[in-house]
């Protein structure tokens, strides 16, 4: 019976083999996130000009904030596809899940009549514009190293 020990205290663990990403869809991924970004800095645009200048702006909000969910979905389906780390997978579900939602603090909020918890809504946006931030530095950063490998 062949029993894995752990090695002594000192010694280094054995290294482990880790997949490399695929190259194609790891650059979309990336390029994904950043466009994905750059969706939610105008998302909050959108928003302010909805509550400072005209709520007409309003309705263009609420269209693309019902198309945002399909660029995670796209990421993860990428990230399946390249052979992401598994981390960079998850939270991307993550990502989708927590865009998904969104509108549903503001429905939620008018249904049962507890306007507080339209407040979850801008709170929400803190995580669904960090997270990708993160993806991002780590899509690029599998991009640096996978070109230095190369090299």
């Amino acid at each position: 019976m062949n029993i894995p020990t752990v090695p002594p205290v000192g010694e280094a663990l054995p290294q482990q083999h880790t997949r490399s990403p695929r190259q194609g869809p790891l650059r979309l991924y990336s390029t994904l996130t950043l466009v994905f970004l750059l969706a939610i800095v105008v998302q909050v645009f959108l928003a302010g000009a909805g509550i400072f200048a005209s709520a007409s702006w309003l309705s263009s909000h609420a269209q693309l904030g019902h198309l945002l969910p399909l660029i995670p979905l796209l990421m993860l389906i990428l990230g399946l596809v390249g052979k992401l780390p598994r981390k960079v997978n998850w939270l991307t579900v993550l990502l989708f899940v927590l865009v998904y939602v969104q509108p549903w603090f503001i429905y939620i909020s008018r249904g049962i009549g507890v306007p507080i918890l339209s407040a979850l809504h801008p709170v929400n946006v803190l995580a669904i514009f960090t997270l990708p931030l993160y993806l991002l530095y780590r899509s690029r950063l599998m991009l640096r190293m996978s070109k230095e490998e190369q090299h």
